[in-house]
C-alpha cells in the first residue's frame, strides 16, 4: 500500500484559501485544488479529509487573518479614529474596485453562500462575525474615552452597526455605483461618530503648516538622507503620490513612469513618497524601495523617503496637501497612489483617489501644458 506524499500543510491550507477566495466553494473542485496545491486527490482526502474539510481548515485562515489585519489597522496611534475608519473603508473599495479581493471577503460569501447547508461554516461566520464586532467596539470606547468622538448608542450597537455596513460594501461595489456615490455611502455610515473634537482643533504647528500658501515652502528628504526644497521645482507642474510596494495598486508606477517620460521634458515633475501606513503595504528600506521601483518599473522620477502622510507624524508637506484638497471623506489620505497635482504657481488643483489612473491624470496633464 502506497504512503500519502509528505508535503508542507500549512502552505496547501494557504494555497487552497487563495482558491477559494477566487472562485468560491461550489465552483471549486477536488480537481481544482489538486491543480492548484500540487497534491495528489489521495493525499489530500489522507491528510484532510473531504473537500467540506479543507474548505473549513482554508476558512478558520482567512478569518483569523481578517481580524489580525484589523487590529494591527486599528492600533495605529491617531487623534482621527472616523479618519481611520474612513480609510479602513475606502481602502476595502479600492481593493475591491482593483480586483485584490474577487466577489469580496471569502468569510462573507461563505456565511451567505454555504451558511445554511453546513452547520460548520455558519458557526465558524459567527464567531467570526462576534470577534470582529468586539475589535470594533473596543476601538470606539478607547476612542470615546479619549474624548476624539462621541457614542450615541452602545459601543457594541455601533461597532455592530460599522461592521454590517463594511460588509454591505461588498455588494455594492458590484452594482457599478460610481466611486462618489460610494464615499457618500461610507460618509453617510460614518456620521453615526459624532465627532467631539472640531476640524478646527489642530495643533499649533499644524496648523501653520496647512497655512503656507505654497509647497515651495516644503522640504522633503530624498532616499538618501538629504534634504531636497521643493523650491527647485517652481515653475513646474508636480504629481506628487504616496506609493507602496506590496499593493494592487502597485502597477501604476508603470503609468507613472510612462507620464513621467512623456512629459518631464515638457515641465512635468512626479515626486513619489513611500508610505506604510495602509495595510503595511510598503514594509522594505529606502534601499529596498529603489531597487523594487527600478528593477520593476524603471523608475527615473524621484522616489523619496519613506514618510507618513495621516496622523501625528504625517510629513508637514502633507498636512499641507490634504489640508488644500479634501476628499468626500475628509481630509486624511485614504489608501496607497493618492495622487495631488500641483500648477506651476505652486497652487494645489486637483487630488485624484487610487483608483484614478496615471494615464487618466495624463489627459489632465496635456490639456495644462499645451496651454
Amino acid at each position: 500500500m502506497s504512503r500519502s506524499k509528505e508535503f508542507d500543510q500549512q502552505l496547501v491550507i494557504e494555497k487552497a484559501m487563495d482558491l477559494f477566495c477566487e472562485k468560491g466553494y461550489a465552483a471549486t473542485s477536488i480537481r481544482d485544488l489538486v491543480a492548484r496545491l500540487g497534491v495528489s486527490s489521495s493525499s489530500l482526502y489522507g491528510t484532510f479529509g473531504d473537500k467540506d474539510a479543507i474548505f473549513l481548515l482554508a476558512l478558520q485562515r482567512h478569518s483569523r487573518r481578517e481580524r489580525d489585519e484589523l487590529r494591527q489597522m486599528l492600533s495605529q496611534a491617531t487623534s482621527e479614529p472616523k479618519a481611520l475608519l474612513a480609510g479602513l473603508f475606502g481602502g476595502l473599495l479600492d481593493s475591491l474596485q482593483a480586483n485584490e479581493l474577487p466577489g469580496g471577503s471569502l468569510t462573507l460569501k461563505a456565511s451567505i453562500e454555504l451558511g445554511d447547508q453546513k452547520p460548520g461554516v455558519s458557526a465558524l461566520a459567527a464567531e467570526h462575525t462576534a470577534e470582529v464586532i468586539a475589535i470594533f467596539s473596543a476601538f470606539l470606547e478607547k476612542a470615546a474615552e479619549a474624548g476624539t468622538i462621541r457614542l450615541r448608542q452602545p459601543a457594541g450597537d455601533v461597532a455592530r452597526f460599522i461592521l454590517f455596513n463594511f460588509f454591505n460594501l461588498n455588494f455594492l461595489t458590484r452594482l457599478n455605483l460610481g466611486r462618489d456615490c460610494l464615499d457618500n455611502y461610507i460618509l453617510m455610515v460614518l456620521s453615526v461618530l459624532e465627532e467631539d473634537l472640531s476640524e478646527n482643533t489642530v495643533n499649533i504647528q499644524q496648523t501653520s503648516e496647512e497655512n503656507m500658501s505654497k509647497i515651495y515652502d516644503f522640504s522633503v528628504e530624498d532616499a538618501h538622507g538629504k534634504e531636497q526644497p521643493l523650491s527647485q521645482y517652481e515653475g513646474k507642474m508636480v504629481l506628487v503620490v504616496n506609493t507602496a510596494s506590496k499593493c494592487g495598486f502597485t502597477p501604476q508606477y508603470k503609468e507613472l513612469q510612462e507620464l513621467y517620460k512623456t512629459w518631464n521634458g515638457k515641465g512635468l515633475e512626479i515626486l513619489a513618497f513611500p508610505c506604510n501606513q495602509f495595510g503595511h503595504q510598503e514594509p522594505g528600506t529606502n534601499e529596498e524601495i529603489q531597487e523594487f521601483c527600478q528593477l520593476n518599473y524603471g523608475v527615473s522620477f524621484p522616489v523619496m523617503a519613506k514618510i507618513e502622510v495621516n496622523g501625528t507624524n504625517a510629513h508637514p508637506l502633507y498636512n499641507y496637501l490634504r489640508a488644500q484638497k479634501k476628499s468626500l471623506l475628509g481630509s486624511d489620505i485614504k489608501w496607497n497612489f493618492t495622487k495631488f497635482l500641483i500648477d506651476q504657481n505652486g497652487e494645489v488643483l486637483e487630488r485624484y483617489e487610487p483608483n484614478v489612473t496615471p494615464k487618466e491624470i495624463g489627459v489632465e496633464i496635456e490639456k495644462l501644458l499645451s496651454k
